[in-house]
């Protein structure tokens, strides 16, 4: 029996990639058969008229909302800066923490693509590589807490309104919140997570990085409800948290980059179920993803860019002056 779970478990590292990719275009292909059937029915012209409502000052405002409502997310550093000194500012924590948060929205993946951003930012201001890993692997660790704890609040306002399989999924997902307070003590054979960067957080450190999530995620639903509302007010908020919250799960167990296809997808059929206009769904959703994701990300890409340049700039002169 050992001889035939060490071969698979090298067949599985082997071609580990691969099967991602497998699964993740498997899904992709899903998402847009759904999508196909899910829009045939939607009137572009009901989508127009809707827009023609959004005023320039209106959209400054939309703006302006969703971009303090994302800034929430570049605390996760400041709250970890405590318990772990990181010998930085609290600017350039922040600035670490909003230009990660920008990236890992907008690629997706789990949230590992705006981890690694923070892994390379951190290294660049940072010389200790353990402390550098222990920074992006909590703070990833934590991400998603927040998520978890509004499903198990949301999931009893949807018993009876969407379906029993729907329901277990996202009541599975949620129980990543107790695995995350359980990471340290458990110990199966070889899997030792209570001795990793995870597993010996303490109580406290948790405690807080689960608060900056759960305040992230409600800073993200409250954009969410907003852009909603906006075209199709009087909808109950709780029933709301749990659709933003369950297509959110969804989103993340695609892994396709940014949740893009599958978290509107699900948000237009649970939505679509408790009677709203698919169309005024579509507008608030696109008004969603363009300033909750695009805008932040296309920010702090430009930010970034010009900040590599001027280090670039500085370090030729200095060598040049060493010369």
């Amino acid at each position: 029996m050992k001889p035939t779970i060490i071969k698979l478990r090298i067949l599985f590292a082997r071609y580990n990639r691969l099967l991602r990719f497998a699964v993740t275009g498997l899904v992709i292909v899903l998402v847009v058969i759904a999508a196909s059937r899910q829009f045939a029915g939607i009137k572009l012209d009901e989508i127009r008229r809707a827009a023609q409502e959004l005023s320039v000052p209106k959209l400054l405002w939309s703006s302006l909302l969703g971009l303090a409502c994302f800034l929430i997310a570049g605390v996760y550093d400041v709250v970890e800066d405590y318990f772990h000194d990181s010998a930085l500012s609290k600017l350039q924590l922040l600035w670490i923490g909003w230009t990660s948060q920008a990236f890992g929205r907008f690629l997706g993946f789990g949230g590992l693509s705006g981890g690694a951003l923070r892994l390379k930012l951190y290294r660049r201001y940072h010389s200790n590589r353990d402390n550098t890993m222990g920074y992006a692997a909590r703070i990833w660790a934590a991400g998603l807490t927040g998520v978890c704890l509004f499903l198990m609040l949301g999931l009893p306002f949807a018993v009876g309104i969407y379906e029993p399989f729907l329901l277990l999924l996202c009541f599975l997902f949620s129980l990543y919140l107790p695995f995350y307070y359980l990471t340290g003590v458990i110990k199966i054979g070889r899997l030792n997570i209570r001795d990793s960067q995870i597993g010996r957080m303490p109580l406290r450190e948790k405690l807080s990085l689960h608060l900056v999530s759960s305040l992230e995620w409600l800073g993200a639903f409250a954009f969410f409800a907003y852009t909603i509302r906006l075209f199709s007010p009087g909808i109950f908020l709780p029933l709301l948290l749990f659709v933003f919250v369950a297509a959110t799960a969804l989103g993340y167990m695609s892994f396709i980059p940014g949740g893009f296809g599958s978290f509107d997808l699900a948000a237009i059929s649970m939505l679509g179920i408790l009677g709203l206009e698919k169309e005024k769904v579509v507008l608030s959703l696109l008004l969603y993803r363009l300033i909750f994701f695009f805008l932040p990300f296309i920010l702090f890409m430009i930010i970034l860019g010009i900040n590599s340049y001027l280090r670039f700039r500085r370090q030729r002169i200095i060598d040049f002056y060493n010369m």
